[in-house]
């Protein structure tokens, strides 16, 4: 195959070969082929997720789930966050909404100091949630907060 046509294509890749961590196995990340280089594709991120089961594993009955999309620029570009939290128990809508909007407020003040590289292995390595989860716990215990998906735009 001709390298030009290389070019522009996306490939999905599992985050462990990139890290060789293999625990984080449910991770996916997308990858841009922006250059060739002889038998060499050099490649940028294009965005990551979080396969299905994975998130399956910590939704159950009894518990609230609150979802939150936000657009927002880092330091290199223009992405879309897919957040999921789940509470520990019921959570009224009162308490459902305070949580969506203290994420919004700390997704706000957080991610436009990062690349999107930068991005991307702190919230593999779950730094950026331990962060998140110290603060939403305030409003109401949380059992579990993590990035779904993040889209490049």
């Amino acid at each position: 195959m001709e390298p030009e046509k290389v070019i522009g294509r996306t490939v999905w890749v599992y985050y462990p070969q990139l890290s060789g961590d293999l625990t984080k196995h449910y991770i996916k990340v997308k990858l841009l082929i922006n250059k060739v280089k002889g038998e060499q594709a050099y490649t940028k991120i294009y965005g990551y997720e979080v396969t299905r089961p994975y998130l399956a594993r910590f939704i159950r009955r009894r518990k609230s789930k609150v979802d939150l999309v936000k657009d927002i620029k880092t330091k290199d570009e223009k992405i879309r966050m897919k957040w999921v939290v789940l509470t520990a128990h019921k959570a009224n809508a009162a308490q459902r909404t305070a949580i969506r909007k203290k994420l919004d407020e700390l997704i706000e003040k957080t991610v436009p100091n990062y690349s999107i590289e930068q991005l991307i292995v702190d919230i593999a390595n779950k730094k950026l949630q331990k962060e998140f989860e110290k603060e939403l716990k305030k409003i109401y215990p949380i059992a579990f907060i993590d990035v779904r998906k993040i889209e490049v735009e």
